[in-house]
C-alpha cells in the first residue's frame, strides 16, 4: 500500500496523466483501490476522467462515475457527483422516461412498454416523435449521449457510465442469497458483503418513491 501511496503522491505532484507503459484495465484496480483507501482523492478522481477509465467493479460506489442516480428512499440525479437540479415543465417527462427504464431493469426495455408507462394518461398523437424528442432531452440532461443506448428500438442504460444504487444492492444481494441458502452458511462471504449492502440500503426502502413504484406495480402486471 506503502508503494501505491508514493505512486500517486508523485502522480499529483507532477501532473502525471500518462505512462510509457499505460495498462488501462490495470489502472483503473488501482485506482479503485486509491479510492478506497482514500489515498490522493482528488487527483486519482481527475486522472480517471481524464483518461475515462472503466470502472473495475459495476458495485463501486466511490468512483467517480459521470452519472450516479438513487433510488432507494429518495429519486437523486448526480452529474459528476454533483446533485442535478431539475427545473421547469419540460424536464418532468425527460425524467419519468427515467425512472420508468429503470424501474423495468434498465436494459433492453422495448420503446411501446416505456410509452405506455410514460404517456398512459395523454391522448394519442405523434408517439414517436414525442418519445424521440424526450429521449434526446434526456440524454442532454445526463450530459453523455452514451448514457442511453437504443439497439432495435429497445433502451438502455449504460452500465460503464451510469451508477444506480438499486442494481448496486442487487448484485451485492445475489452473491448472498445463495449463501443464505446454502446447508452451511458461508460467514466470511456474509461479513464481507453485509457493509456493502447495509450502504446501498440504509437510505431506506424504494418503496417510498411512488414514481418507481407504480412502474414496478406495472412491470410485475
Amino acid at each position: 500500500m506503502a508503494l501505491l501511496r508514493d505512486a500517486m503522491k508523485n502522480g499529483r505532484r507532477e501532473r502525471m496523466f500518462n505512462t510509457l507503459q499505460w495498462l488501462a484495465p490495470q489502472m483503473s484496480r488501482l485506482c479503485a483501490l486509491a479510492l478506497e483507501q482514500g489515498i490522493e482523492p482528488a487527483y486519482v478522481t481527475e486522472l480517471i476522467r481524464v483518461r475515462h477509465l472503466a470502472p473495475p467493479s459495476l458495485e463501486m460506489r466511490v468512483w467517480p462515475w459521470p452519472v450516479k442516480i438513487h433510488t432507494l428512499g429518495r429519486f437523486e440525479l448526480l452529474k459528476d457527483d454533483q446533485p442535478l437540479r431539475v427545473e421547469g415543465k419540460t424536464q418532468r417527462k425527460p425524467l419519468a422516461l427515467l425512472k420508468a427504464l429503470i424501474a423495468l431493469g434498465g436494459s433492453d426495455v422495448p420503446e411501446n412498454k416505456l410509452s405506455e408507462i410514460v404517456w398512459a394518461e395523454e391522448s394519442e398523437g405523434d408517439v414517436q416523435k414525442t418519445f424521440d424528442v424526450t429521449l434526446h432531452r434526456l440524454r442532454k440532461l445526463l450530459g453523455h449521449d452514451k448514457a442511453i443506448q437504443v439497439t432495435d428500438r429497445r433502451l438502455s442504460l449504460n452500465r460503464e457510465i451510469v451508477w444506480v444504487d438499486l442494481w448496486a444492492l442487487e448484485r451485492h444481494l445475489t452473491t448472498v442469497i445463495p449463501v443464505e441458502r446454502a446447508n452451511v452458511p458461508d460467514a466470511a462471504q456474509l461479513e464481507r458483503t453485509a457493509p456493502a449492502v447495509m450502504d446501498c440500503i440504509a437510505a431506506t426502502s424504494c418503496t417510498t418513491n411512488p414514481t418507481l413504484l407504480g412502474c414496478c406495480r406495472y412491470a410485475t402486471g
